[in-house]
């Protein structure tokens, strides 16, 4: 009897998440910098299809079965204020996470890698790309210590969609020597790499307005306009630095060259 052959799954390893800043029409998503999910502890995907039978003769000759939407249970061991910031859009500034009612959940890609183990005893790295994600408002459970450790991983359960031209996953496998490396690298390009796209988060302080407000992204040597309304900021901050004498016709604009967060302080009321 000929030896049937096997590849099966035995492990999970680095997830990420990654924000989509555009989605040109017929395209994959442009995407901003990445989130990394720590430790990964599992990733299980379904799918909802559409399908219609077509029956002749008494039994049935054709079905069409067409991939409508996925969800994916994700639960990894990393539980931070960075990782709900990403995924639901709550404003974290200075070590302190602000969840509002106007918060709407991110959209964005999600990688992550498959191991597995084939007959001819090779392991093999499966790097998996949605390209279209976004998660679903979380749950906060916790339990109190007893006679034993009870640990509560990370969960978070992410909405899978097509992007702009029809594609929603990609996959590839890598073996060798440095396969795992490979199975990273392809993801990153995938995702667009990284260093050309930055995250400006703007906050507000006291009564007045400013626009845009919450996170935005700039693609390298672009610009971000800040609009102010009627009433400028008594002090506009840039991380650490006052540029308030920069607003001009009640705007700043600003070239991010890094990560930004920008803090607008209006006099209170």
């Amino acid at each position: 009897m000929s030896i049937k052959k096997v590849k099966e799954k035995m492990g999970l390893l680095y997830g990420f998440f990654a924000p989509i800043v555009s989605e040109p029409d017929d395209a994959i998503p442009v995407y901003g910098n990445k989130t990394d999910m720590g430790a990964m502890k599992k990733a299980y995907l379904t799918t909802t299809t559409t399908n219609a039978p077509l029956y002749g003769d008494d039994s049935q000759q054709l079905i069409v079965d067409k991939f409508v939407s996925g969800e994916l249970d994700m639960e990894n061991l990393l539980s931070s204020f960075e990782l709900e910031a990403a995924f639901y859009g709550s404003t974290l500034l200075n070590g302190v996470i602000t969840d509002n009612d106007n918060d709407e959940p991110v959209p964005g890609c999600f990688g992550y890698i498959q191991k597995l183990m084939g007959d001819d005893k090779i392991t093999y790295y499966r790097a998996v790309f949605l390209y279209k994600t976004q998660a679903h408002m979380n749950q906060d459970n916790s339990d109190t210590k007893e006679t034993s450790i009870s640990f509560s991983n990370n969960s978070v359960k992410l909405a899978v969609m097509r992007c702009n031209n029809g594609d929603w996953r990609n996959r590839k496998e890598f073996y060798g020597t440095s396969a795992e490396a490979a199975a990273k690298s392809w993801l990153e390009s995938l995702r667009g790499g990284t260093g050309t796209i930055f995250s400006v988060t703007v906050n507000q302080i006291g009564a007045g307005t400013v626009k845009p407000y919450g996170v935005s992204y700039v693609t390298s040597g672009g610009t971000l306009e800040l609009s102010f309304g009627a009433t400028d900021p008594s002090m506009l901050m840039k991380n650490d630095t006052n540029v308030t004498t920069g607003i001009a016709a009640h705007k700043y604009t600003l070239t991010p060259t890094a990560d930004t967060v920008m803090t607008a302080v209006f006099p209170k009321v």
